[in-house]
């Protein structure tokens, strides 16, 4: 408590301590409007089955390696009842901070709990995005680059000033072979924080091609840890299927086409 009011000036009426015969939240209605608590100091309430449904970030110093206890932890800042999409990329996802190394395996663990839960295996691992190592070492950029490949080089007055000196363009290791000779790809790097929407908009704007307005769209998504899939873009993949020539008419080969014999190389 006191290092939260001494080193980052919370004020008093937002923290709250339940622990032991201790229950500063006796009365307290937390998810009301208007309940000015916004840190809430536990030992083990959370396992006890309290319940504090609006918490998105959890900060734990305990020594916790049973995958069980782990997950139940963590559910408590995953389920973040009534939630909707923010204005802030950040705001969009919870966090869980541990100093244990067992509590930090174990969490790793969750991709697997998600599945047996009912999400799909490429849904849960994108969920899960645990931080590599020390939370700040000191020969670690600020921020993860991220990169896409065009065609051609992008023009520097067409990048907003905001981001012009994170964004770096090199010759790729790729060759396009336009038909009239060879052209060598652009590498578009960005080191820089996340792109906010209206900076990727201002950006596609500037640029003429769809190849570069995709690209830019690419580029911010990765930015703000976002799936820049096709996929995730709504890009539908169109998968051919295989027809039947039966004189002028075609069919769809179905299953009663294996019934008797014929040659892929005929059809």
């Amino acid at each position: 408590r006191q290092s939260l009011l001494d080193d980052f000036k919370v004020p008093e009426e937002q923290i709250a301590i339940v622990t032991g015969d201790k229950s500063e939240l006796e009365g307290v209605e937390v998810l009301a409007s208007s309940c000015e608590v916004r840190f809430i100091i536990t030992v083990a309430k959370l396992r006890e089955g309290w319940d504090c449904p609006f918490a998105y970030v959890l900060c734990s110093v305990s020594n916790l390696t049973s995958h069980r206890a782990v997950e139940q932890i963590m559910g408590r800042v995953l389920r973040m009842p009534h939630a909707h999409r923010k204005q802030h990329t950040e705001l969009n996802y919870a966090y869980v901070f541990a100093t244990s190394q067992g509590f930090a395996d174990a969490a790793n663990a969750l991709t697997d709990a998600l599945v047996e839960s009912g999400f799909n295996p490429y849904e849960a691992r994108a969920s899960i995005r645990p931080q590599p190592g020390q939370l700040f070492p000191s020969d670690m950029p600020l921020w993860q680059s991220v990169s896409e490949v065009v065609s051609m080089a992008p023009s520097a007055e067409a990048i907003p000033e905001t981001i012009r000196e994170h964004v770096h363009t090199t010759p790729a290791k790729s060759v396009i072979e336009t038909g009239a000779g060879e052209l060598v790809a652009t590498l578009i790097t960005y080191d820089g924080p996340p792109i906010p929407s209206d900076v990727e908009v201002a950006w596609q704007d500037e640029v003429s091609s769809e190849e570069e307005k995709q690209a830019v769209m690419r580029l911010a998504r990765k930015s703000r840890g976002e799936d820049a899939s096709p996929a995730a873009t709504g890009k539908t993949f169109s998968i051919p299927r295989l027809v039947v020539r039966d004189g002028d008419r075609s069919e769809l080969f179905e299953d009663q086409f294996r019934d008797s014999f014929w040659q892929l190389s005929q059809c």
